[in-house]
C-alpha cells in the first residue's frame, strides 16, 4: 500500500472507476431464422481503494 499510497481510506463508490464500452450489430444466418441482434461489451473495473471493497 506504501507504493499505490492508496491506505485504508474506505470511501465506497468514489474508489472504484467503471468503464464501459458496447457495440451492436446484427447477424442474418440464414432467410429462414432472420435477423438475429448481437453486443459486445467491454468492461472494465478498477478498485482504487486500499483493500477489498466491501471489507467485512
Amino acid at each position: 500500500m506504501k507504493k499505490s499510497g492508496l491506505g485504508h481510506d474506505m470511501e465506497a463508490y468514489r474508489d472504484v472507476k467503471v468503464d464501459v464500452d458496447a457495440m451492436s450489430y446484427f447477424w442474418r444466418k440464414n432467410k429462414e431464422e432472420g435477423v438475429i441482434p448481437l453486443a459486445v461489451l467491454n468492461v472494465e473495473i478498477l478498485n482504487k481503494a486500499g483493500h477489498v471493497i466491501p471489507d467485512g
